[in-house]
């Protein structure tokens, strides 16, 4: 029965490599000669009616537009005489070796008569591409909007009289685990003709053809929409349905299986082969993102490994008979999160490597579909069947399939506007939090620079990916209640040390801390594609839990802070903890626990206990670890209210030589301030070698310098004000301060004010014309500053979360966020006129959001800010004198008439 191809002309695309990209690494390859290594680029392997052909372009054209005549697959595992693809051992075995021939020749014979026109199409897809991408367009887009001439679906349907869509219909060979049979029959057949082409250039010129058919299924491999992908198991044999269905993407069965695999390929999926080698590998379109360059490199050099092995056996005249020992099988990449990687009836679905898939089919040969479409991290599942459903009348796709073809991520989210990530710093360390019946698991994913070169480049790339993975280094009980995450990184030994504050929610229970560390450059976190190996940045235990407070109870959970800085030691990280006793009086408790000084290094001890009993009743609101010059001080604050500003009463503490705790005591007027938010930030903005403090409210920057009073008896603190101006606001709170006050500032916006060497930055929310914009407003010592805004193309409502914003080398400034689940990050870096712009974007790193407060924490030699403060203003609460209110209820917890003395008191 003749298919009419006209039916097919509006069928989706195929789940293939697109054709550019796969031309593309077949050209960045070197071809062995007896002349010497010529470029894929220009080794002419075939010439077919007058049109010379290399081996890229055989590799595109290789599967997808030609095949096993018959529309059939070459591998075929339901043969009775073959083996399946991953218990194939020997080259001699292959049945699918013969059909491997015979659709290598309906090219060689131009089947059809339709090459010319798909070479054709062939150039207008890289003209297209190489403008976009010149233009600063990912070449995702460019595929999915059909920008620049970009040739359509139905211009191939037509040119291949329907073949191309058919072929993509029955596309068993280009999914794991039958393209590992497919690249093998291929591969197996190059070496044959090469072994025993007796030295002969046109037998070699051969074997080239055929290899580039076997690394077209190679390069399939390295797309992560191949890898999980059950699609033998979302195939329907009925061809009616399919031509009745097909050309209005009736989300069933194939058409699933293409929703599958374009939602792997533009998450991306972390995958791991048998030389033990872990990166993100991303799919179809994104080949030539900044974000796939490791996939990339690891494709080409795997693609170079294989057809180095074809003139091996040319030269030696030997054939490899044990197709296992085949350069590739070491170097695939398996997607991880499978039992066995080459049995779709197998795979393990209870692990989270990899976000939460679309369709699994399990041993007892049901389906279920992820239960949130929008959602990656969700790993909640329902059985659903991917097909029609009579019931309810009239017969219909099921709800669970139709809701997919329909989802907010394929409809808008699925390819953001990826721009490549250049940074020579800013490395992160991802905490992920994965609640698991009872218990609670945790893995921490390591992100950070890396440089490599890829083959035929200039020079070399800078890209921004997974370093490592640490799986499952913490279990915990889901009521175990993590308090902070924090880390401290040793500038000579290279050691970056994560300490866990946790508490079980109990009054009876400590609070705990736990540690694991790794060690790294420290000098700098960039690292050579060839370097990452010996590497890894592998999460160990640090030291042993550490009870820090016993029997913790106190007015909340959320008032206690927690530091990993040296205050005992000039070098080794204290834990230092500031709890508030009960609700009632507020008193502050600090305790100091030290490494035991030991050669070991990897044991806290406790050093100091220290509950302040004279400390006034107050609603403490900012703790602070001061830096000045030799000597360390923890500082605690309360605002206020008076009449006309707010006073900022101060409590300072020191470490004596005795090892004691030591009180001073001060207040600041913060004059012209009412009514306002306050944040404070410590640092050296003024470059002297010691912390000043940095007050800023909405309209005001205020910096006061920090002295010790040598002559006072116990050493206290004197603050005296540098500099106060309005200057960093007023270009956002001047004549548009309306627009800011009624947009940025709406419920639940959020702004951070930070330190970061001489400039203070603030971020924030604002619309300008109802469009959600990003605002930085920068100055340096508190002078005029200089505003930024960028548009955040990204923001939804629903699917975008901000997750932690830092700073990285180069003045860049980085937002690590949540988006339909997946991990992503976009880095902004300002001109020479000082003005921020989007310079880096990643949607998806290849990892879920499952991440914790608090669980993005930088590592190694960062370049950071000294310093944040943020806070979620609500400009409704704040109309109606809420933070007005609240800081009379501040100045009603102090007791009463003693409020005067506290300035004068001297303290023991």
């Amino acid at each position: 029965m003749t298919t009419p191809f006209a039916a097919f002309a509006k069928a989706p695309a195929p789940t293939m490599f697109e054709t550019f990209e796969h031309r593309t690494i077949g050209e960045n390859l070197f071809l062995q000669t007896l002349d010497g290594a010529v470029s894929g680029k220009e080794y002419i392997v075939a010439t077919i009616d007058g049109i010379e052909l290399n081996i890229g372009q055989v590799l595109s054209l290789a599967g997808d537009f030609y095949t096993v005549p018959g529309n059939n697959t070459i591998s075929d595992v339901n043969d009775a005489d073959s083996t399946p693809p991953e218990k194939q051992t020997s080259s001699s075995e292959f049945p699918a070796k013969q059909r491997a021939k015979d659709a290598a020749e309906t090219l060689r014979t131009n089947s059809g008569g339709y090459l010319k026109a798909l070479m054709d199409f062939n150039k207008r897809e890289a003209a297209a591409v190489k403008k976009a991408l010149k233009e600063g367009i990912p070449a995702a887009i460019a595929y999915r909007d059909k920008l620049n001439g970009m040739p359509s679906n139905a211009e191939y349907t037509w040119a291949t009289k329907g073949l191309y869509a058919r072929i993509g219909w029955y596309n068993f060979d280009h999914f794991s685990p039958n393209s590992r049979q497919a690249y093998a029959a291929c591969h197996s057949n190059a070496i044959e003709i090469a072994a025993e082409a007796g030295k002969n250039e046109q037998k070699l010129k051969e074997a080239y053809y055929m290899e580039a058919w076997a690394l077209h299924f190679l390069t399939d491999a390295f797309s992560s929409g191949h890898l999980r992908v059950p699609r033998k198991e979302l195939h329907d044999d009925n061809r009616a349905r399919a031509w009745t269905g097909g050309p209005f993407e009736v989300p069933v069965w194939d058409i699933q299986a293409r929703y599958m695999h374009d939602e792997d390929s533009a998450c991306g999926l972390l995958v791991l082969n048998d030389e033990g080698r872990e990166w993100i590998a991303y799919g179809d379109k994104e080949f030539f993102g900044g974000h796939n360059l490791v996939n990339r490199l690891h494709c080409e050099r795997a693609a170079q490994a294989s057809i180095d092995e074809v003139y091996a056996a040319f030269e030696s005249e030997t054939k490899i008979e044990d197709i296992t020992s085949y350069q590739f099988m070491k170097l695939e990449p398996k997607a991880c999160g499978r039992v066995n990687n080459h049995d779709p009836k197998e795979w393990n679905f209870n692990t989270y490597d990899n976000f939460a898939q679309l369709w699994t089919y399990s041993k007892n040969q049901e389906f279920h579909c992820r239960l949130d479409k929008d959602d990656h991290a969700n790993f909640k599942y329902q059985q659903a069947h991917p097909g029609y459903e009579i019931s309810p009348w009239p017969p219909g796709p099921s709800v669970p399939a139709g809701s997919i073809k329909y989802s907010s991520y394929r409809e808008k989210g699925m390819y953001p506007p990826n721009l490549p990530i250049s940074l020579s710093s800013g490395g992160f360390v991802q905490i992920q939090r994965i609640p698991d019946l009872n218990y609670a698991i945790h893995s921490a994913n390591v992100f950070g620079p890396i440089t490599l070169q890829l083959s035929g480049a200039n020079a070399a790339l800078k890209t921004f990916s997974l370093r490592n993975r640490t799986r499952q280094f913490l279990t915990l009980d889901t009521a175990t209640q993590t308090m902070c995450w924090s880390k401290h990184f040793h500038p000579i030994t290279g050691k970056t040390s994560f300490v866990l504050f946790s508490h079980d929610g109990k009054d009876t229970q400590p609070l705990e801390a736990t540690g694991w560390s790794f060690t790294s450059d420290p000098a700098s976190q960039d690292i050579n594609f060839d370097e990452l190996e010996s590497s890894p940045l592998t999460l160990t235990r640090d030291f042993p839990t550490v009870s820090l407070v016993p029997k913790f109870k106190g007015p909340g959970l959320s008032a206690a802070r927690y530091f990993l800085a040296p205050w005992s030691s000039a070098i080794d990280p204290d834990i230092i903890t500031v709890t508030f006793i009960d609700a009632v009086t507020h008193q502050p408790r600090i305790t100091v626990h030290r490494l035991l000084p030991d050669s070991a290094r990897t044991k806290y001890v406790p050093f100091i206990d220290y509950l302040d009993t004279r400390a006034p009743k107050s609603l403490w609101s900012h703790v602070k670890f001061l830096s000045l010059g030799t000597e360390k001080r923890l500082l605690i604050t309360c605002p206020i209210p008076m009449e006309d500003d707010i006073k900022l009463y101060m409590r300072c503490y020191s470490l004596s030589d005795a090892a004691k705790i030591v009180v001073t005591e001060s207040t600041i007027a913060l004059k012209g301030v009412r009514r306002d938010v306050v944040q404070l930030l410590t640092s050296d903005v003024l470059g002297e070698g010691k912390d000043q403090l940095v007050v800023t409210a909405l309209g005001k920057v205020l910096i006061y310098r920090i002295d010790i009073d040598q002559e006072g008896k116990n050493k206290g603190l004197v603050f005296t004000l540098y500099t106060q101006t309005d200057s960093i606001l007023a270009q956002a709170l001047g004549a548009e301060s309306d627009l800011i006050v009624k947009h940025a500032l709406r419920a639940g916006s959020c702004m951070l004010t930070a330190l970061w060497g001489e400039s203070i930055l603030r971020i924030s929310i604002t619309f300008v014309e109802r469009k959600r914009m990003i605002q930085f407003l920068d100055s340096k010592k508190g002078g005029v500053g200089v505003l930024s805004r960028v548009m955040d193309e990204l923001w939804d409502e629903k699917h975008f979360k901000s997750v932690r914003w830092y700073a990285a080398g180069d003045e860049a400034v980085v937002e690590v966020f949540g988006y339909y689940g997946m991990l992503g990050m976009r880095t902004f870096t300002k001109d020479e006129n000082g003005v921020y712009h989007l310079t880096g974007l990643c949607g998806s790193l290849g990892q879920t959001n499952t991440t914790i407060d608090g669980g993005i924490l930088e590592w190694g030699p960062s370049k950071g800010f000294e310093d944040v403060d943020y806070f979620k203003y609500n400009h409704e609460l704040y109309e109606s004198g809420y933070q007005m209110d609240s800081l009379a209820r501040l100045r009603d917890l102090v007791l009463p008439g003693t409020f005067s003395s506290i300035i004068s008191r001297s303290l023991p």
